[in-house]
């Protein structure tokens, strides 16, 4: 675990300092154009708000939807950060009882949120390398899953998905 936070350390500091050297010899854009990390499995196909709603479907390539980060707890738990409308990920509109997930849900960083907002990454032999891991919820002791492709529900009781750690 704290092989990821260090790795996620260094990545932020490579990508701040990045960032800082663009800023200083280009002209100014947008923030809406920054691409912000994004959880993506194996076949590049990524959580993202499709057509910028709250409802988490999947998208196939790079896009200002697909903003969701890692915010870590401690003790191996972290949220994920919803950086289009604010919150974090979990069961679609805080509902307890519905495993697909949707963004804009209270998450403060005590870990005391809405329902399915706190995750455990969880090592599995099927991803190809230590970058990639499952999200284990504990709400509702599965996996997060999606089948690739563009446009397929994201949801918190499934097998899982190995997800690229950004």
């Amino acid at each position: 675990m704290s092989y990821l936070r260090d790795r996620a350390a260094m990545l932020l500091a490579a990508a701040t300092l990045t960032l800082g050297t663009i800023l200083a010899a280009a002209p100014a854009t947008p923030a809406s154009a920054a691409i912000l990390p994004q959880q993506c499995d194996i076949s590049n196909t990524c959580m993202n708000f499709w057509n910028g709603g709250f409802a988490v479907r999947t998208y196939q390539g790079t896009t200002h939807n697909n903003a969701i980060s890692i915010q870590w707890l401690g003790n191996g738990k972290f949220e994920l950060r919803d950086n289009i409308h604010g919150g974090c990920v979990g069961d679609y509109d805080g509902a307890q009882y519905n495993p697909a997930m949707g963004g804009g849900n209270i998450c403060p960083s005590s870990g005391t949120g809405d329902w399915g907002t706190i995750f455990q990454e969880a090592s599995d032999s099927l991803c190809p390398s230590p970058d990639y891991v499952d999200f284990w919820s504990g709400h509702w002791l599965a996996y997060v899953g999606f089948a690739d492709g563009n446009n397929h529900p994201v949801s918190e009781n499934t097998r899982g998905n190995c997800i690229r750690v950004n």
